[in-house]
């Protein structure tokens, strides 16, 4: 994955996350309006206005959850393909050699270290 591809999976993430946190933020100000006055301790003031409030958290979570997912998927994309490009060998294990006796179970090279004997 280049660096550009990178940065616009973020991108279009954080914009999707806006755009999705806006709406529920939006929708839950104008259907349930008592919410955010009783969530913010000026509610009651005659100035507050729930709906500006809504879009306005909704906005801002919004963006960073999208931005966080993005993030997420780069990072798992990314580390796929080092693995993929690693020659798919199981993690963190070298690659065992075949039995040539019996077939029975794993090879003794397996479990022998390949570090040289002292």
């Amino acid at each position: 994955m280049t660096v550009f591809k990178s940065f616009v999976i973020i991108l279009l993430s954080g914009l999707v996350g806006t755009v999705a946190g806006g709406a529920l933020g939006y929708t839950l100000a104008i259907v349930a309006p008592a919410y955010y006055r009783g969530v913010f301790e000026g509610g009651r003031d005659p100035d507050f206005d729930p709906v500006a409030v809504g879009l306005g958290l909704g906005l801002s979570q919004g963006l960073i959850v999208g931005l966080l997912v993005g993030a997420v998927v780069v990072l798992a994309v990314s580390w796929y393909n080092a693995r993929r490009q690693a020659g798919n060998h199981p993690l963190w294990f070298p690659p065992a050699a075949h039995t040539s006796g019996s077939g029975t179970g794993p090879s003794e090279a397996f479990y022998r270290s390949n570090r040289p004997e002292s």
